[in-house]
């Protein structure tokens, strides 16, 4: 990406996530972030996965100072559910489909005490 790498994390592993997506069938592809959210709800090693993501971005976030930023890159698969942990009580409304190369999400992290505060989608519009 052009930028010299100051953390990179080892993906978590031990979670036995990948037995609970085998049965998993995204009923609407066009906006999986609410199925992600019930995946996430039911409290099992995908939830965990999810919110020990979003506690790592947390802690990336967390000793930033306001004008600071960090860049997460990570794959379709990996993002969605980090992102809905990192926002459970959104609408998802207007989230769209999984993430595709080059795509990915703003996130804000500001207040007192800091809080991831907003999200932005951001979709890749090529030639």
């Amino acid at each position: 990406m052009g930028f010299a790498v100051d953390q990179e994390l080892v993906t978590l592993a031990g979670y036995e996530m990948h037995a609970e997506l085998q049965d998993f069938e995204c009923k609407d592809p066009n906006n999986p972030f609410f199925e992600v959210a019930g995946l996430i709800e039911r409290g099992n090693d995908y939830a965990r996965y999810a919110n020990s993501m979003a506690g790592l971005w947390r802690d990336i976030l967390t000793p930033l100072d306001g004008d600071e930023q960090a860049p997460f890159i990570g794959h379709s698969g990996e993002f969605e559910p980090a992102l809905v942990a990192c926002f459970p009580s959104e609408s998802y409304r207007n989230w769209g489909p999984s993430f595709g190369p080059l795509e990915g999400a703003r996130i804000h992290f500001t207040g007192e005490p800091t809080h991831f505060s907003g999200v932005e989608i951001l979709r890749f519009k090529g030639t």
